[in-house]
């Protein structure tokens, strides 16, 4: 299935190897298959064919974070938020650029953008909740949780705010939860680098084991 979507995505490259969009789509798919490093590259390819194109920009920002350069996460993330100063993703990116490198005001700052920008996406309250979490501010970051529903998409991304917390327990009550509800999600904990709080607990080899995954 994989191998198939790959072909078809390097044939669309073939037949129009000018295409932002076909290099952004190749990007997307490479990001899902872990293959970080080359995902960054056809990313970048798209913005170079098509700098103003706001999608593009995201999925670099997006990309670079995956691969583990949170500053070019930040400065990617910036050029966005200069082209379209109310994408709330923009913001939300931005957040987790700053957070891995230790800035939590920045991070905090961001994230609230983000909900300001787009209070009806949860994702953006559950990403703030993180960033409070990694500032060690316990009572901010379960009352930014507070009312979040436990909905499929975002059912990984709380459990990761538990991990953050220290409270394994929740956060593995929340992954063994998305097994049954989003199993797709596990997967991308595997190289989700907000989720390693909790992958040196035991529990951690049997939840990738129930989706058919090795850690």
């Amino acid at each position: 299935e994989d191998e198939e979507a790959e072909e078809e995505s390097l044939r669309a490259l073939e037949l129009n190897p000018g295409s932002s969009e076909e290099h952004r789509r190749y990007a997307r798919l490479l990001l899902q298959l872990d293959r970080h490093d080359e995902s960054v590259e056809q990313a970048r390819r798209a913005v170079e064919l098509d700098p103003l194109s706001i999608q593009s920009r995201a999925s670099l920002g997006d990309a670079l974070w995956w691969a583990g350069d949170w500053q070019g996460t930040v400065t990617e993330s910036r050029k966005l938020i200069e082209m379209a100063p109310n994408n709330a993703y923009a913001y939300y990116n931005l957040g987790y650029g700053h957070a891995m490198q230790g800035h939590e005001e920045e991070a905090i700052e961001a994230f609230r953008r983000s909900v300001e920008l787009d209070p009806t996406d949860p994702l953006n309250r559950v990403g703030l909740a993180w960033a409070w979490a990694r500032a060690a501010e316990r009572d901010s970051a379960l009352a930014v949780l507070e009312g979040v529903p436990a909905e499929a998409s975002l059912i990984k991304e709380i459990a990761i705010v538990y991990g953050e917390l220290g409270d394994l327990d929740t956060a593995y009550e929340y992954l063994y939860m998305a097994v049954e509800e989003d199993p797709g999600s596990i997967g991308t904990l595997r190289t989700d680098h907000s989720a390693d709080p909790l992958k040196a607990d035991p529990r951690y080899s049997d939840l990738l084991s129930r989706v058919g995954l090795e850690p």
